[in-house]
């Protein structure tokens, strides 16, 4: 696979993002996620599972995810890479779903309009598969998904 980021350009529907992380980094689960309700909420607006986890589906920021992920992601803005099944069960609510699917690493990058968060990219996949350069990636095409996600988060709420 090619995980080299594709030049720079704004991705502009939710399939393309999807396409993009396919093509780079890849994930075995891979959503795109709203923030709505001023940050109370996050809303799927982008599944490759849909079975599992359909669009639609919300996160309720202060059940649903740890605090000490809300306060590193939403708080700074930063990404998160969880590199190990122990590290996804510490911050998602849903771990065991996701563990019935494969997945043990997680790379969560924030999606920031005019330095508003407005969405994040998750991607996951099995243990051992992603690397530091595959954050960098996935925050690249984070960079270039703001219009994208932007539309669908008005689209939804």
């Amino acid at each position: 696979m090619d995980r080299t980021p594709k030049p720079s350009g704004q991705l502009e529907s939710l399939a393309e993002i999807g396409a993009e992380v396919n093509a780079t980094v890849g994930a075995l689960l891979f959503t795109i996620l709203g923030f709505a309700d001023d940050g109370r909420t996050m809303v799927r607006l982008y599944s490759s599972t849909p079975a599992a986890y359909p669009v639609g589906g919300r996160k309720d920021m202060a059940k649903d995810v740890s605090p000490a992920w809300a306060a590193i992601f939403v708080g700074g803005h930063t990404p998160y890479f969880g590199r190990t099944k122990q590290d996804v069960r510490q911050i998602f609510g849903d771990h065991e779903l996701i563990d019935s699917l494969g997945c043990g690493s997680v790379i969560n990058v924030p999606v920031a309009d005019e330095g508003i968060l407005i969405g994040a990219l998750n991607l996951l996949n099995p243990e051992g598969l992603y690397a530091d350069t595959d954050v960098l990636t996935a925050a690249d095409i984070a960079a270039r998904s703001q219009n994208a996600i932007r539309t669908a988060l008005q689209e939804m709420t």
